[in-house]
């Protein structure tokens, strides 16, 4: 696997386990007394709307200024914020979201390839490819073909009795 930060945010299904993915990484923060208790509760709120924000326009063309200017903070804030808040890059989790996406709509759809990449907020085939390279070490449609012909095998095994 490749050095990226894909992995802490890859599976969120709902903002309840955003919430709990946000809550684990904040609770590891030392305390630091009632000021710091009021900053990391801001901070977890903050980011806790930025995530949900991200959630629901990943679809779109979206990039860091988009985001900081949808809450009213510089690009420079925003990237702190996660950098410093969840150990992540805010280019890498939208990225990640998408691809979490891509892979779902990889294998429950036979969509072709440049709609997956569009709808998922990919300006195009290319850029999508690039990602899946990152995130799996193989293509879109490399990974279509794997996964589905690892669930055909997974469907037509046969069970064996033992004893």
């Amino acid at each position: 696997m490749s050095n990226n930060a894909y992995s802490p945010f890859l599976f969120f299904q709902d903002g309840g386990e955003q919430l709990a993915e946000i809550d684990a990484v904040i609770s590891c923060w030392p305390d630091r007394g009632l000021t710091g208790r009021r900053k990391i509760y801001t901070n977890k709120k903050r980011i806790t709307e930025i995530v949900n924000y991200i959630g629901q326009h990943y679809q779109d063309d979206l990039c860091i200024q988009d985001i900081a200017n949808h809450f009213s903070i510089s690009n420079n804030h925003l990237s702190k914020l996660f950098k410093e808040n969840l150990n992540i890059t805010v280019k890498t989790y939208l990225t990640s979201v998408r691809i979490k996406y891509v892979k779902k709509d990889l294998l429950e759809t036979d969509l072709p390839l440049i709609d997956i990449a569009i709808s998922n907020g990919f300006p195009n085939l290319k850029s999508l490819n690039r990602e899946m390279e990152k995130a799996c070490n193989m293509t879109a449609s490399k990974y279509r073909k794997t996964v589905k012909k690892v669930k055909n095998m997974w469907n037509n095994r046969k069970w064996h009795k033992f004893g």
